[in-house]
């Protein structure tokens, strides 16, 4: 067999796999109900957090530290803009509030990815944090 005729089959043998690609991989993928579960879960968290936080300002109590770490959430809580509280120690955070690192959305930080939201109560501000995933750069059968 000629050099031509080789790379003609492998390209179609590409070109078959590329068109077949989607029935073949489609149980790698995240489907409908997958995003819709994550969605409701999130949104659980998110409304646990608000009324952690409120209770927070209102009373000035958090309650039991580990009920937080259970549900994957934690906040610092800052007043005039230097950390004065905070539920967990798994990641790095400053010790004056920096309206950059505390943007809304996803911040990564030591080795996993948390959705964040700001929150002001007079001289304070309260940044929660609901762990979405973590990464590990190594593996083993203990992680």
């Amino acid at each position: 067999m000629n050099n031509s005729l080789r790379l003609l089959i492998a390209g179609i043998s590409l070109i078959i796999l590329a068109v077949f690609s989607d029935q073949i991989f489609s149980n790698l993928k995240y489907g409908k109900n997958d995003v819709v579960r994550f969605q409701k879960e999130l949104e659980k968290k998110y409304t646990y957090l608000d009324n952690s936080i409120h209770v927070l300002f209102k009373e000035g109590k958090t309650g039991p530290i580990d009920k937080f770490s259970k549900k994957g959430i934690s906040f610092l809580v800052y007043k005039d803009d230097e950390l004065v509280d905070y539920t967990s120690n798994s990641f790095s955070f400053p010790d004056y509030y920096d309206s950059l690192y505390f943007g809304p959305g996803l911040i990564f930080s030591c080795n996993a990815w948390y959705a964040t939201k700001t929150y002001k109560f007079k001289k304070y501000r309260a940044v929660g944090f609901i762990l979405i995933k973590k990464e590990y750069s190594y593996a083993n059968k203990y992680l």
